[in-house]
């Protein structure tokens, strides 16, 4: 059984529900790879265009360049676990998206977590465990001084991470349907 679905230049493509979804791995296991994948994208971003890496891993208690890599994709997993929680649940699991639809879900769940976590968080976490004192709210607002740059590269960064996240937890899940024309 299929479903037809039609394109804006009525184009016909049938996707057959039947065939992908619960080949692919365990959503759990879809979110630990989503999650590797999309925390290495973002830590190059992170690596690239900041030095943030040491303070991520003074977070844990590890400030060096390589604590922070083994903190941010701990977390990156934790955060890819979270996003398959809920798109796992059967009420989000039998809707029929498409790939772009988790790209803009990823994006859109990577925004949330630069606001949440980078924003708020991170300065809070990260001033209570080291006294480095990052402004509050941790936002690319002008006039935050030196942190200015490093706010907008770490906003960035989320919506890389969250690009990543989103299209590759479906294919890992195989949560989008195999299309055939």
């Amino acid at each position: 059984m299929g479903l037809i679905v039609v394109y804006p230049n009525d184009m016909a493509t049938e996707v057959d529900r039947t065939d992908g979804r619960e080949a692919g791995l365990h959503p759990w296991i879809g979110a630990l790879v989503a999650g590797l994948l999309a925390g290495l994208s973002m830590g190059v971003v992170l690596s690239v265009g900041t030095e943030l890496m040491p303070l991520i891993g003074a977070l844990y208690g590890m400030e060096s360049v390589l604590g922070g890599w083994i903190a941010h994709l701990a977390n990156s997993v934790v955060f890819a676990l979270l996003f398959a929680a809920v798109l796992s649940r059967d009420i989000v699991r039998h809707e029929s998206f498409t790939l772009s639809t988790y790209l803009g879900i990823g994006i859109g769940y990577g925004a949330v977590l630069g606001v949440v976590t980078a924003g708020v968080l991170f300065p809070l976490w990260l001033d209570a465990g080291t006294g480095v004192g990052l402004p509050f709210p941790f936002l690319p607002f002008p006039g935050t001084g030196d942190w200015f740059v490093s706010s907008l590269v770490l906003g960035l960064a989320h919506l890389v991470y969250g690009a990543v996240l989103g299209p590759a937890y479906a294919v890992a899940s195989r949560s989008v349907p195999a299309v055939h024309r």
